[in-house]
């Protein structure tokens, strides 16, 4: 359902300031690193299961489809859509600004883990990082809706490592040695199983990201990363608000390329929970209404994530 009275009036204090979106840490042998564990398989599971379903019946004419996956990081978000559209053609170009992620999103290779608690020298504050680790494991308590996605994961993946391998034992001695934050995980690798034919993996920046793209419109537009990233100035994990008046315009510039990239009738999707973007979304809404959107009311949401675009902006 289309909201067509949405309420755009955001407040003078914006929250865009109030997030850190990363882990940064020292090695034991000095190197700092920024740790990030947000993506994972079939994340915002709801919201990717409406939108291949609505894809399906509102573009049920188009021989072949086209998304397009913006932060797609090491890339499970692309395979997730491709797995949930199932036997239907379909093109993915994924993009992203790390030049390492894009290159693992290439590969094709994931790794599903999850952390041995009972052997750990640290508490693990954030299980939900390892929720789809049910789909390479076997678990008996997996829910009808599980097991559904781990028999879709096993027709497309298949296992290449085992903790078993000599190959894992060796990197995880060295990982224990050599890493300050070291937790023993029961670890596999999986490969997608097929050619990379459907897939495009780029190096590129929300910001300006439309030169990258063939010259074709797309049904589905994904953004799952927060939009913090884009306001604030990032230094490590410290991030300092954008002057106010600089925010809007920054963000009409992204929507506008998004509306130029899609169908009528497209999707553009954020994630569900992105670190309680609350108050931020109120400015996020002005600008995808200002840019030919409108919301799609879904259940049980802190904000609208799903947004269609109504119509074609200059």
């Amino acid at each position: 359902m289309i909201i067509n009275n949405y309420n755009a009036n955001y407040p003078v204090s914006i929250n865009f300031s109030g997030h850190a979106g990363c882990e940064n840490i020292i090695t034991k042998i000095g190197m700092r690193k920024n740790v990030t564990t947000e993506t994972r398989f079939f994340r915002d599971y709801k919201t990717l299961k409406y939108a291949t379903n609505y894809i399906r019946e509102v573009f049920r004419s188009l021989k072949e489809k086209y998304f397009v996956v913006g932060a797609c990081s090491t890339g499970e978000d692309v395979y997730s859509l491709k797995m949930l559209m199932g036997k239907e053609p379909l093109k993915i170009t994924g993009f992203d600004i790390g030049k390492e992620t894009v290159k693992d999103a290439k590969s094709g290779i994931f790794s599903l883990y999850f952390p041995v608690e009972s052997k750990t020298k640290y508490r693990i504050d954030d299980l939900s990082t390892y929720e789809d680790a049910y789909l390479g494991f076997d678990k008996t308590d997996l829910t009808p809706e599980q097991k559904q996605l781990k028999k879709i994961f096993s027709e497309h993946f298949e296992c290449i490592e085992t903790k078993d391998s000599l190959k894992y034992k060796i990197k995880e001695r060295l990982r224990k040695i050599f890493d300050v934050t070291y937790v023993e995980f029961d670890k596999l690798r999986f490969k997608y199983k097929k050619t990379g034919e459907d897939f495009e993996f780029k190096t590129a920046d929300i910001r300006d990201f439309r030169g990258m793209l063939p010259e074709r419109k797309c049904q589905l537009f994904a953004f799952k990363n927060s939009f913090y990233h884009i306001v604030t100035d990032n230094n490590y994990c410290i991030r300092q608000q954008l002057p106010r008046e600089w925010i809007k315009p920054m963000l009409d510039k992204i929507f506008k390329n998004i509306n130029k990239s899609l169908d009528k009738k497209g999707l553009f999707i954020m994630g569900e929970n992105e670190h309680n973007q609350k108050s931020d979304i109120f400015i996020i809404g002005k600008s995808l209404l200002d840019n030919g959107f409108l919301p799609i009311r879904m259940p049980d949401r802190p904000y609208q994530n799903i947004w269609v675009k109504v119509k074609e902006v200059d």
